[in-house]
């Protein structure tokens, strides 16, 4: 078991954002909420290397800014590429064999989380996975990362998300500009 602390947090440079401690601890879902330009992907950014000081192995899976770009591979391969299991519960119905670049922003999402889990960090921060998802598959995604943590409960998730729909059973770290 783990915890890990931001203090007076966040940088100087985001001196519209009100200062706060940030703590997490293993065996939680946090999901991180707040306007565009708070600072909720560099608060990710932070926390991996305050892990990587910690000693926490951690795993950024970033934003999909660009999903369209052409990678020449099929889902499987892409997959592959991160060590993803096949038999993982978010690929259900998804054809595999099909090319990156004529699958869904959704379908892209399941693999890239699919092989996001498949990594042996105990502290995944997730940039809005959802961004590409349907409320259903933000259900499966909230229920699978419950799973994952409850396999080892030296793990914890941070998952940066605007949608509130599938995510209100976790701890929010919000994140609001002063007024």
């Amino acid at each position: 078991m783990w915890t890990l602390k931001l203090n007076n947090w966040p940088p100087p440079f985001l001196s519209q954002v009100c200062k706060k401690n940030i703590e997490l601890s293993s065996g939680r879902l946090f999901v991180v909420q707040g306007r565009n330009g708070v600072g909720k992907s560099i608060l990710l950014k932070s926390l991996a290397r305050e892990a990587d000081r910690a000693g926490i192995e951690s795993f950024l899976l970033p934003q999909l800014s660009n999903p369209q770009f052409p990678l020449a591979l099929t889902l499987r391969e892409v997959l592959e590429i991160y060590s993803g299991r096949e038999e993982d519960p978010l690929l259900n119905a998804l054809d595999l064999s099909r090319s990156w670049k004529t699958s869904s922003g959704g379908e892209r999402a399941r693999i890239l989380i699919a092989g996001a889990l498949s990594q042996s960090a105990h502290l995944l921060l997730m940039d809005e996975p959802d961004q590409s998802l349907d409320g259903e598959a933000r259900r499966q995604l909230s229920l699978r990362l419950n799973d994952w943590l409850s396999l080892d409960r030296s793990r914890a998730c941070v998952v940066v998300s605007h949608v509130v729909e599938g995510w209100s059973d976790h701890e929010r770290i919000g994140l609001e500009e002063e007024l």
